[in-house]
């Protein structure tokens, strides 16, 4: 299992790779655009025989990148947002389960009953309560007692803090010692939240398909075999080297716009 520094150092490898990868995008599609004004600016002399490298379809592949690249990236400014409002909703949600339990504890819930609920928190809030170990000093030394409780780790994917926090509300809802007076505390309250990280979950789920499926079409119009940039660019090159030669302005021209193809 990774500590906490290392995890850290995934995440922010994690975060470089897909910002690389972001700009790879973009950087492809700005030059794919100065490839097609540059190739046009040939006129008349550009005219290849291959279908896919035509100054038609260069404007056609051209749109497409665009169109298809600012979907993406929609897709992913929504993506961010429901992220964001999903993260904001489940971290006051700690809050008040935490205030939660401490409302429990100070109640007249019999002691099984509270220990039940109690778990319930506990696991929402990513602890496990352990058994209570009991360890006496010797006699020698003098005899006492001391109890500790300690915090083993629950799973804590959002899915997951869901299902423990609509499972709290069925099995607090028929304890009637549960009726603290603070309205946030409430089980109408809890309720709510639960109806509202629900809400926030299903769209931050409905947000990442929508991205993927954006991504997705972007990789398909951008790098797909023979149609793609790659292959496309590669192409023309190879039929402006033997329209103009290699020392030609015209071929240098195209060899300074750079593509690259990033680890789908």
């Amino acid at each position: 299992m990774q500590n906490v520094t290392e995890l850290v150092i995934t995440l922010k490898k994690s975060e470089d790779m897909a910002t690389t990868t972001a700009i790879t995008h973009k950087t492809n599609v700005s030059n794919f655009n100065k490839f097609v004004i540059e190739v046009t600016a040939f006129g008349i002399a550009y005219t290849p025989t291959k279908t896919s490298i035509m100054a038609d379809a260069l404007n056609t592949l051209n749109v497409k990148m665009k169109t298809v690249d600012t979907a993406e990236t929609v897709a992913l400014l929504d993506l961010n947002n429901a992220r964001n409002a999903r993260a904001d909703i489940f971290a006051m949600s700690t809050d008040i389960i935490t205030r939660v339990a401490n409302a429990i504890r100070a109640t007249d819930i019999p002691e099984s009953t509270k220990e039940d609920l109690l778990s319930i928190t506990s696991k929402f809030l990513g602890r496990v309560r352990s058994t209570k170990k009991e360890t006496t000093v010797a006699a020698t030394e003098g005899q006492a007692s001391t109890t500790t409780t300690s915090h083993g780790k629950v799973p804590q994917d959002m899915d997951s803090k869901l299902s423990y926090l609509d499972t709290l509300i069925k099995q607090i809802t028929t304890v009637t010692a549960y009726n603290p007076n603070e309205a946030n505390l409430k089980v109408a309250n809890l309720t709510t939240l639960y109806d509202e990280m629900k809400v926030k979950r299903t769209a931050e789920i409905t947000a990442e398909a929508a991205h993927d499926n954006a991504a997705i079409t972007r990789n398909n119009v951008m790098y797909a075999d023979i149609t793609g940039i790659i292959d496309v660019t590669n192409d023309v090159k190879a039929y402006v080297k033997s329209l103009y030669g290699a020392s030609s302005p015209q071929y240098k021209q195209l060899t300074t716009l750079k593509f690259t193809k990033p680890k789908l």
